[in-house]
């Protein structure tokens, strides 16, 4: 090396101004391509590192898609014998069922023809039970030609006497008006007695439009419960529902059998009995109707008239005692009116209702225990009050209408 540098020395001091200037040029052009170099140098080893992280992370990747891969082959063996155990149980079962399928085939053929065979029996059964609702309405219109001839009959002469019992019960009436304004007219000579003679016959009037009141409210409620009552017997009564079970024997259409049949027959032949018991016991009620109507039409009118005139005097009521009763009939409907419709709005203010006391009629009690006994004397008494009602509802209105209180 000192060798080379002393001939390079020797050189340089040899070599002229200009060489040295040519020289130094070349050795800054060599540096700077050996900086170019070095920074080239720099990029390529950063790109080896680059280069060499990324083939680590791709090997890994390779490694786990092997691993996947080789899973993957072992579940596709696994499933491809269960595929073939499948096909196995599949067609066992398929098997299978194509055995049932041919004893089901066989079981329908023979449910069909006894279908069919079920179909014949309906129709011509169908047939006998209409044969039976023609002979059956036949027989009522018979039989309601004969009632209503009779209760035409009956009707026209109670119609008859009611009509001569109220020409006279307004005779009576006309009387009896008529002695009231004379005596209301009449004058006496002292002032004080005629003041408390008026005032008591005002409160007479008071008490008898109360008691009047009272009677129309009763006998309201007696015939509402009469209606309710009568139309619970026409539904429980099986005379009345032999259409809707004919009805509803023709809408079916299931199968039946031989007991099923005995089983209609029976029904059949307890219908027709229940029927004839029916018919008898309408025809007792009517014998009694007529009985009953010929005793109330014997009673004269004098009779009635007092009996709808009269006025009890057990008890004097004070002055302003009307008023009370009128209350307490006030409040009971409202408190009833108030328990149908605002339950709710009782819950919330949680409201309590004082129970009103009202004296009962020994009456109605009676009454009401009467029609509790059995079906054939609730019908009687039933019967007995509509009339009594009606009488008495005509009655009331021709006073209504003529204002002689």
């Amino acid at each position: 090396m000192t060798s080379e540098i002393r001939s390079v020395e020797k050189d340089i001091s040899t070599c002229s101004e200009v060489e040295l200037m040519e020289l130094k040029q070349l050795a800054k052009d060599y540096t700077k391509q050996y900086n170019t170099l070095e920074n080239k140098i720099c990029q390529l080893q950063e790109e080896r590192d680059f280069l060499s992280s990324y083939l680590e992370k791709v090997l890994a990747k390779v490694d786990s898609l092997q691993s996947v891969s080789s899973s993957i082959r072992k579940q596709h063996a696994i499933a491809e014998k269960e595929k073939s155990l499948l096909e196995l149980e599949i067609e066992e079962i398929k098997s299978k069922h194509i055995e049932e399928l041919s004893i089901k085939a066989t079981v329908i053929e023979a449910v069909e023809e006894k279908l069919n065979k079920a179909h014949l029996t309906i129709n011509q059964l169908k047939n006998d039970k209409y044969e039976m609702a023609l002979r059956i309405t036949q027989l009522k219109a018979e039989v309601r030609f004969v009632e209503d001839s009779e209760e035409n009959a009956i009707l026209s002469k109670q119609t008859e006497k009611l009509r001569e019992s109220l020409s006279a019960e307004k005779l009576l009436k006309t009387q009896a008006v008529n002695k009231l304004v004379e005596t209301l007219n009449c004058k006496l000579p002292n002032g004080s007695k005629d003041k408390e003679k008026q005032r008591s016959k005002q409160r007479d009037k008071v008490r008898r439009k109360l008691k009047m009141s009272q009677e129309r409210v009763k006998f309201f409620v007696d015939f509402c419960a009469i209606l309710s009552h009568l139309n619970r017997m026409k539904s429980n009564d099986p005379k009345y529902n032999i259409y809707q079970e004919i009805k509803n024997y023709s809408n079916k259409t299931n199968f039946f059998g031989p007991q099923q049949l005995n089983k209609e027959m029976e029904e059949k032949a307890q219908l027709k009995m229940d029927v004839i018991i029916k018919g008898g016991e309408i025809e007792k009620l009517q014998a009694q109707l007529k009985s009953l109507s010929e005793v109330y039409t014997d009673r004269s009118a004098v009779e009635r008239v007092e009996d709808w005139l009269s006025v009890s005097n057990e008890k004097d009521t004070k002055k302003y005692d009307w008023k009370k009763q009128l209350e307490l009939t006030i409040l009971l409907s409202k408190t009833e009116c108030h328990a149908k419709r605002h339950k709710k709005r009782v819950d919330k203010q949680k409201q309590v209702i004082e129970m009103c006391r009202v004296t009962n009629d020994t009456e109605v009690v009676r009454k009401l225990l009467i029609l509790a006994e059995s079906a054939e004397e609730q019908n009687n008494s039933l019967r007995l009050k509509l009339i009594k009602a009606s009488s008495i509802y005509n009655m009331a209105r021709n006073v209504a209408d003529h204002d002689y209180f």
